[in-house]
């Protein structure tokens, strides 16, 4: 199959790596995959996207993103002016993959392939709600990453989803070390500025654990510039690849404070180093975890408890051994290759029809 996947942007996100990630796998299973994206991304709704707007334009222009390169993907990616039905090659399927990119995909000729819209996240944060939840009822083929999300949409916005696709780890690329020694006292945390991923809530709970262990410490990584915050922090910026898994390997705990989540990648990828964790109850996460037993989850808003979950793992080493060994058995169910067969096989399904 012929398979055309639109992005709004090529920048390190949960939802791109998801892409790039399914893309290679269905590019081994000889399929032709084409990725475009925007170098003019979409306009922002609200006049305080305006400077995110500019930095993606300039990273989309000097096409400056290598990270997937890092992590080894090897993909056929295009920078297009703007999303047209013109830059669209002749596929069997034009998947679109954001709020942002579901109008030119809807509105492309017939021969540019069936039309899929795989929804990664309820991106109402992300622009107009309005707007944004009528994309969800646009009448083309659905496909959502976790059964969290298939639920949200049918809630609130009054939208059935048939089709999931969980996401997969790379264990190629994710993998404890031969000897993983535990004790560290070291827990990490990914950076992002956007308020449904908790930050606040997470950097609370490690300051509640650390009344309790003083000599803990808190790691953090991520895409963007860390702003000033009140707690000291070792940051790593841009860190992919064997970096990353060398950075989930040197901490005990991967706390994930999210109020909100299409699925969540990183945590699967910490699991598979032995890394232990501690999270909410968002998205994905009780898809792919057995709490109390492959990882402590609570609900999210609750700092406190995260912090309880925090201090229980870091005052007993075997138990933090425990978990991390289940965990990482566990997750070794949930291959990236496994996700993108789920998704060859929807869109054979809809190919027949």
């Amino acid at each position: 199959m012929k398979i055309t996947f639109v992005l709004p942007f090529i920048g390190i996100t949960g939802g791109v790596r998801s892409i790039f990630t399914i893309s290679q796998e269905l590019m081994k299973k000889g399929h032709n995959i084409s990725i475009i994206y925007p170098i003019i991304p979409s306009r922002p709704y609200k006049f305080s996207g305006w400077k995110s707007w500019s930095k993606g334009f300039f990273i989309n222009l000097c096409n400056r993103e290598d990270w997937y390169k890092k992590e080894g993907y090897n993909l056929n990616i295009v920078g297009v002016p703007y999303l047209s039905d013109k830059y669209f090659p002749v596929s069997d399927f034009l998947v679109a993959t954001s709020w942002h990119t579901v109008r030119p995909v809807v509105s492309a000729h017939h021969q540019k392939g069936i039309k899929i819209y795989f929804i990664m996240g309820y991106e109402i944060w992300g622009g107009n709600e309005e707007v944004v939840k009528k994309t969800y009822k646009f009448p083309i083929h659905k496909i959502t990453t976790s059964q969290w999300l298939k639920k949200v949409l049918l809630e609130k916005v009054g939208e059935e989803v048939v089709y999931t696709v969980p996401q997969g780890v790379d264990f190629g690329m994710f993998y404890p070390p031969k000897e993983r020694v535990f004790g560290s006292k070291r827990v990490l945390m990914c950076y992002s500025p956007f308020k449904i991923k908790g930050m606040d809530d997470g950097i609370r709970a490690y300051e509640i654990a650390r009344r309790k262990i003083p000599n803990l410490k808190l790691v953090m990584f991520g895409g963007n510039k860390l702003p000033g915050l009140s707690v000291d922090i070792e940051y790593h910026r841009r860190v992919f690849g064997k970096e990353l898994r060398e950075l989930y390997s040197s901490c005990d705990i991967f706390l994930f404070p999210s109020r909100e989540e299409g699925w969540g990648l990183p945590p699967m990828e910490a699991m598979a180093c032995k890394c232990v964790l501690v999270a909410t109850n968002v998205g994905g996460v009780p898809e792919y975890t057995i709490p109390g037993k492959t990882a402590l989850v609570s609900y999210p808003n609750n700092p406190k408890k995260l912090a309880d979950n925090l201090i229980m793992l870091l005052e007993d080493d075997k138990k933090l051994e425990e978990i991390a060994n289940l965990g990482y058995q566990y997750i070794k169910g949930f291959s990236r290759k496994k996700g993108a067969e789920i998704f060859e096989k929807i869109l054979t399904g809809l190919n027949k029809k």
